[in-house]
């Protein structure tokens, strides 16, 4: 009898990579924000890290490194680290050239009529990372669906 064992890359690679935290689309469908399944993973690290590998690497200063970090289970089980859903907005609301309009959109939609959503922590991020006047822009059209 043969049984298959599946790789769980996200933890091979957080475990080869500690510093790596999951970001930007891959991390918004762990979180279940958006149905489609990255192609590559993304990934963030500090910017005196290096990692090797097909990923979206995203480096970032050290000082906005650990906003937003959150452990969760991987889709295969295991803990791993991802940027939170507020985090991961914001990130792509200063990044819109690398997301497509209908993907917002719909991570925007799943967000807002989500209730676990944090619309305070969002906010918060929005003033650390200039994209305040934005943020809060969506805030009150998405909040008066």
């Amino acid at each position: 009898m043969s049984t298959k064992i599946f790789k769980d890359e996200y933890y091979i690679l957080q475990k080869n990579y500690p510093s790596a935290i999951f970001s930007y689309n891959t991390a918004l469908h762990i979180l279940n924000l958006t149905n489609k399944t990255p192609s590559i993973i993304d990934i963030t690290v500090p910017r005196n890290k290096k990692v090797r590998g097909n990923y979206n690497i995203h480096y970032v200063s050290e000082k906005y490194y650990e906003i937003g970090i959150i452990n969760v289970t991987s889709p295969l089980g295991n803990p791993v680290k991802i940027y939170n859903a507020e985090r991961c907005i914001c990130d792509m609301l200063r990044s819109e050239k690398n997301f497509d309009l209908e993907l917002q959109n719909r991570v925007l939609d799943y967000y807002f009529s989500s209730k676990d959503k944090n619309i305070e922590l969002l906010l918060e991020y929005a003033k650390i990372f200039n994209i305040y006047e934005k943020v809060n822009t969506i805030v009150e059209v998405m909040m008066k669906w």
